[in-house]
Formats: C-alpha cells, sequence, structure tokens
C-alpha cells in the first residue's frame, strides 16, 4: 500500500467519521441544519486531503464554540497532509492555542509545533502570541509574592535592557500589564497598557491575532477601572478588528462563521460605559444590539437572560422608571448574574435609579449593601495604591541608580580628560623646547611642525569629547524632570481615586441617619454633623489638589456652554447656607442683571468660584451680612459678581498675599489656603479674573468678573 492510498483511508476511515460526530451533535438546529447537512455531504464525497480541507473549514465555522475546539487538531493535520499555505496552518496553531485557553502544557506543545514551521514574521507574531496566551493563564494562579517577583523582574528589564526588537519588547509590555490587572485598576496599569498599544499602532501585523487580544483585555480592563472613554476606544477598534476578520474569511469563501456575539458583547461593553457616549452614539449602539439580537438567538438569549443591554439603554437615556424592575433583582447578593460583573456598578446604578424615582425602599436597601461593600472597598483601594506605589517605587529607584552610574562614569570619565590634559600640557611644553632647541636646525623644522599639527588635533578631539560628556549630563537631568512630571501626575490620579469614597461617605452617613428613628436622629445628628463637616474638608483638600495638580500640568478641564447666571447663584448661596453662622444674613442682590442672563462658560467652575469666595466669607464672618450682588458695566462687555461680608476682612499688608498658594488670611483659620489661589487661575482661564476691592474696609469685598461676548 502506498502513502497516497494510506492517507485516503485514514481520512475515510477516522477523520472523516470524527467530524460527523463532531458536527452534527452540536450544530444549532434552527440555524445550521441545512448548511451543516450538505457540508457532511461534501465531506463524504472527498477523495484526498485538499479536497477535504475546505469543507472542513466550512464545517469548522459552522459549528458552535466546543465543536471547532474539538476540529481544530483534525483540520490542522488535513492541512498538513494538504499542503496548505503556511500561513493557514500558522492561523489554525493560533485557534488551538486559544481553545485550550488555561491549559499550559497543551499550549506550551502547540508552542513547540510553531516552531518546525519556517521562519517568518508570521511565525514569529504566533510563537508571540502563544507566549502571551500562556503568560495570561499563569498570571490567574500565581501567588502575590511571585507575581511582584515577576513584575520586578519585567520593569528592571525595560528599565536596564530594553530590547531593540518591537515584538519582544510589546511582550514584555504586554506581560506587565497582564501581572498588574490581577492587582491594580490605576493609572499605572493604564500607563504601560497605552506603550503597549503604541507599539502595536506601530507595527504592520500579518495577523491581527495580538491586536485583538489586547483590545479585548483592554476594554475589560478600563470598564472595571471606570475610564469609560478608554473603554469605548478600545472596544471600537476591537470592532473594525471583528469587521476585518469577517472581511478576510469572506475573500476566502467562508461565510458560515458567525460573529454577530462579539460584535454583541462590544456594543453592550460599550453601551455599560454611556457616561462616555454621545446621545447619538447610545441610540446606534442600542439600535446594533437590537438589529443582532434579532438575527441570532444565542444574543436574544443572552439579553432575555440578564437584560444588561436594556439597563444601560434606560439608565443612560434617563428612563429610570424602566430601568428599575431590570435592578431590583441585583439587590441579591447571590443573584446569578451579578457575580459575573461588578457589584459596585450595578449598586451605584440602582442608586441613581432609586433616587430619580423616589424609591426609597430600595434606596435604602442599596445603601445597605453598598456601606456592607464600603470598607472592603477602601481595603481594596489602600492595596491597590499600596501596590502601585511599590511599582512607581521600583521604577524610580532602577531610574535612579541607572542616572547615579551614568553620572559616576561620566565623572571618570571627566576625570581621565583632565588628568590627559595635565600630560598633553607637560608634553606641549616639552615639545616647545624641543622645538626652540630643533629650530636652530633647519633640517628639523617640517618634522616639529608636523609634530605641532598632531597635537592640535588630539586636544580639539579631547575638547569635542568634553563637550559630549556635557550634553550627556543635561540629558540626565532632562530625564530627572520627567520623573518628577510621573509624580505629579501619580498625586493626580490618587487624589481622584480617594474623591470617589469620601463622597460615599458622606451620602450614606447622611442617609444612614435620615432611616434612624425620631428619638435616635437627634443624638446621632451630633455625630452626623461631625462626620459631614470632617468629610466636606477632605473633599475640599481633595478637590484643591486635584485642581492645583491639572492647573500645574495644563491639563485643567474648562467645558463651556450657555448658562443662567442667576440660577449659578442661587446653587452656590445654597451650597453654603448651612455653614452660615446664626445671626448673620446670607442673601442675593441682582443688581441691573435681568433673571433671564445667559452667559457661555463652564457652569461648574463658576459655581467653584462662588463657592470658594462665599465659603471664605463665612468663616470670618460671625454677625452682619453676606451678599452676593451681580451687575454689569457702562459697556455691557463685563459681568461682575461680587461677594460682600462685615466680618473681620483681609489684615493689613496681605491684600496681595491672599492670592498666593498656603496663604491664609488668619493663621487660625480652617482651610489649607488654596481656594482664593484657585479661584483667580480658574477665573482667568474663563477670560475673567478675581480681585479684592481695596476700597471696602466694612469686611472684605471680592469681585469675580466674566466677559459677556
Amino acid at each position: 500500500m502506498n502513502m497516497k492510498t494510506f492517507l485516503h483511508n485514514i481520512l475515510l476511515t477516522v477523520i472523516l467519521p470524527a467530524a460527523i460526530a463532531i458536527i452534527a451533535p452540536d450544530c444549532h438546529a434552527a440555524r445550521l441544519a441545512q448548511p451543516t447537512d450538505s457540508l457532511l455531504r461534501q465531506l463524504h464525497k472527498a477523495t484526498t486531503a485538499a479536497d477535504s480541507l475546505p469543507t472542513l473549514l466550512h464545517l469548522y465555522d459552522a459549528a458552535d464554540r466546543a465543536g471547532r475546539s474539538r476540529l481544530n487538531h483534525i483540520i490542522y493535520s488535513v492541512a498538513q497532509r494538504a499542503g496548505a499555505p503556511e500561513s493557514l496552518q500558522l492561523d489554525l496553531l493560533r485557534q488551538i492555542a486559544n481553545s485550550y485557553n488555561g491549559s499550559d502544557s497543551i499550549q506550551l506543545l502547540v508552542l513547540r509545533e510553531t516552531a518546525t514551521h519556517p521562519e517568518s514574521p508570521d511565525r514569529l507574531e504566533t510563537e508571540a502570541f502563544i507566549r502571551l496566551l500562556i503568560i495570561n493563564s499563569q498570571a490567574h494562579s500565581l501567588s502575590d509574592q511571585q507575581r511582584d517577583k515577576n513584575i520586578s523582574a519585567i520593569i528592571q528589564r525595560l528599565t536596564n535592557d530594553a530590547p531593540d526588537d518591537r515584538l519582544e519588547l510589546l511582550e514584555l509590555y504586554y506581560s506587565l500589564c497582564i501581572y498588574l490587572s490581577q492587582m491594580s485598576r490605576g493609572e499605572v496599569l493604564g500607563a504601560y497598557m497605552a506603550r503597549a498599544e503604541k507599539i502595536i499602532l506601530d507595527r504592520q501585523w500579518v495577523s491581527n491575532a495580538i491586536p485583538n487580544m489586547y483590545y479585548t483585555h483592554a476594554g475589560i480592563i478600563y470598564t472595571e477601572a471606570e475610564l469609560y472613554a478608554r473603554a469605548v476606544q478600545s472596544d471600537k477598534k476591537l470592532l473594525l478588528l471583528i469587521g476585518d476578520l469577517k472581511k478576510k474569511y469572506f475573500s476566502q469563501g467562508r461565510t458560515n462563521r458567525n460573529y454577530r456575539t462579539h460584535k454583541y458583547i462590544c456594543y453592550r461593553r460599550m453601551l455599560s460605559n454611556y457616561q462616555a457616549l454621545s446621545a447619538r452614539e447610545i441610540e446606534v449602539f442600542a439600535d446594533s444590539i437590537t438589529a443582532l439580537a434579532e438575527a441570532d438567538k444565542d444574543v436574544a438569549d443572552d439579553i432575555s437572560q440578564n437584560h444588561l443591554s436594556d439597563i444601560y439603554y434606560f439608565m443612560a437615556t434617563g428612563r429610570y422608571a424602566e430601568a428599575m424592575p431590570l435592578l431590583r433583582p441585583y439587590l441579591d447578593e447571590n443573584t446569578a448574574p451579578l457575580k459575573k460583573f461588578n457589584h459596585h456598578k450595578f449598586y451605584r446604578m440602582l442608586e441613581e435609579a432609586a433616587e430619580a424615582t423616589g424609591d426609597s425602599t430600595t434606596l435604602l436597601a442599596t445603601a445597605r449593601l453598598r456601606n456592607k461593600m464600603l470598607e472592603q472597598l477602601l481595603k481594596s483601594k489602600s492595596e491597590e495604591c499600596y501596590r502601585e506605589l511599590s511599582v512607581l517605587y521600583e521604577v524610580d529607584k532602577l531610574k535612579s541608580e541607572r542616572n547615579n552610574a551614568e553620572i559616576e562614569a561620566r565623572e571618570s570619565i571627566i576625570s581621565s580628560h583632565k588628568t590627559r590634559l595635565v600630560i598633553t600640557v607637560a608634553a606641549l611644553a616639552v615639545l616647545l623646547v624641543i622645538t626652540i632647541a630643533l629650530l636652530r636646525l633647519y633640517r628639523h623644522a617640517k618634522a616639529l611642525s608636523r609634530q605641532l599639527r598632531d597635537s592640535n588635533t588630539r586636544l580639539e578631539a579631547q575638547r569635542d569629547s568634553l563637550t559630549t560628556t556635557q550634553r550627556n549630563l543635561i540629558e540626565a537631568q532632562d530625564r530627572a524632570r520627567k520623573a518628577g512630571r510621573v509624580r505629579t501626575d501619580f498625586i493626580t490620579n490618587m487624589s481622584q481615586a480617594v474623591r470617589d469614597p469620601l463622597e460615599a461617605i458622606a451620602g450614606y452617613t447622611q442617609l444612614i441617619a435620615d432611616n434612624i428613628d425620631d428619638s435616635k436622629r437627634q443624638h446621632l445628628q451630633t455625630y452626623v454633623d461631625i462626620v459631614t463637616l470632617n468629610t466636606e474638608l477632605l473633599q475640599t483638600l481633595v478637590n484643591d489638589v486635584l485642581d492645583i495638580s491639572e492647573a500645574d500640568s495644563n491639563r485643567l478641564n474648562i467645558t463651556r456652554r450657555p448658562v443662567r447666571i442667576e440660577d449659578v447663584c442661587h446653587t452656590a448661596l445654597e451650597c453654603v447656607r448651612h455653614r452660615v453662622t446664626s445671626g448673620v444674613k446670607l442673601s442675593f442682590d441682582p443688581g441691573d442683571c435681568r433673571p433671564d442672563l445667559i452667559v457661555d462658560t463652564d457652569p461648574r467652575r463658576v459655581e467653584q468660584i462662588l463657592f470658594n469666595l462665599l465659603q471664605n466669607a463665612t468663616k470670618f464672618t460671625s454677625e452682619g451680612y453676606i451678599t452676593l450682588s451681580t451687575g454689569i458695566d457702562a459697556d455691557r462687555s463685563i459681568l461682575s459678581m461680587t461677594v460682600t461680608d462685615t466680618g473681620t476682612g483681609v489684615p493689613r499688608g496681605m491684600e496681595d498675599r491672599i492670592f498666593e498658594r498656603y496663604e491664609k488670611g488668619h493663621p487660625s483659620a480652617e482651610g489649607w489656603g488654596l481656594g482664593l489661589s484657585i479661584s483667580r487661575q480658574i477665573a482667568r482661564l474663563l477670560g475673567g479674573d478675581v480681585v479684592l476691592d481695596r476700597s471696602y474696609n466694612g469686611g472684605a469685598r471680592f469681585i469675580f468678573t466674566l466677559p459677556l461676548s
């Protein structure tokens, strides 16, 4: 029996029945029965491996996930026998490795099989893809100690001996992101993911397997980290990759593969991050999910089981009454769908919907659950911050060690050059004496002249070397300044991470007090007021630190829109009313401003400035009045908002210094001396200013101006 006959018999007696056994029971009857039956009839007619390969590929595309997993090995074996292109064989190996996600031993076998193929960019990418799959599966089973050890090793490699090969560099960054994602959801992880993405975008890929893996993980990680805009961008790029894959397979005549489930997951996740979507995008994504559900039973079944897409759509469009019945089942901590998702996110949506619909029962139940989670959340945040600080310390330590080593080496070089310079000068002196002596002999004149020229050349080379050393030292200083900017960014990120827990503490403390019996409320209200006051002080500090950090890095966000000035003024007054001492009258004087006056500006920043000025007045006014008044200049081009009080006023000599950071009008006053400085910065960004009226001596008067055009 020859080899051809042997392969034919193997195909008919082993592969064909196996394919039938794999495909037949696993196909969705309603959707795939006819194409599968037709393909199986074609497979029966195949006489060679080459004839059977296209049919097997169509069967693979028509099967469900379990069926495809079992078909991979068969198709790869047939592809080898049929002499299929290397690109197809490598694609099959990637599919086999991906189908055994979590099985390191099988993935290692597939990696060794990949190495038997001829070296090419496609093979190198395939090997990198499988190695990342292995690292990803191993990361879940590693201890924190081993994971920290791996992170330190990767950071040390990137800092001291970063590879020139971009694919190897991508593996390092991606591996670091995989390990960090197991312990952190902060900006440190986001920074390294951005570096990995840059390498991905800069490379022309033979296969999109690695970009597909990256954007799939990025969408999940950014969503869990509540970095909504980044999550949406990642999923949009993933949708493009799915579209490219569909075009690729359609061009090969493979029309049976179902892409609807993958698209649905992307659209659903983007809809869950509705905070970063426009109104048009919300409607487009919701319509896309509806169309996919109408065309695919699996999508429709998933929607009917958990209603996630409906929940996100109703919350995004403010239809809270429709969202409430779908959200209430998630109050049960043991609800099966909730175990797959972020508890904090669903409780927050429940709180928002319950508050909007006036459902106090659900609001109270949600508060109890979130209070229960608060301790766990704070603990996890503290651990997360510690780990991020550890990573930053490791990076800074390695950079510092490297910079010190470079400085020491350059100082040694400079010292060596100085020694050589002294020797050279001494040599020149000797040469000069010799030259004077040799000048007496005419025949040696040309030789001496040549020696002098050589000496001058050496001196110029040494001077150039010294110049290069100086330039390298300047570059080292620049790197040190960049490290300082990294620390500034970290302070910003830490301030943002602390703000949400503080707001939760304040809100739920009052909520608990409001739901206590009247007999106990008066007693508990004193402690609630203490907690609320201190929380507000911490919130103010965090907000001030965050604003300073953003202003220093030119990242302070200004969002302009038409706003009714009288509404902004009333909002600011209500925010400080509880701070006003008994006996002090708090009032608003519209002056010559119309009630319907509209100004194109940032309402949140205007409220922030007015709040700071009014709060400053409450600190130093124990009797009399505090008045917020508005007015327009004669040219009707400038709007002024004036805060006047009858307090202690600004001490003499402090009129200019009070707008500096950390300067307080009175040393004993509460606060940190940041409010007025931040208010002036923001006002100038809005095109206006904040000034002290020095002519007023009945207390203090601050004038906040804004352009009307």
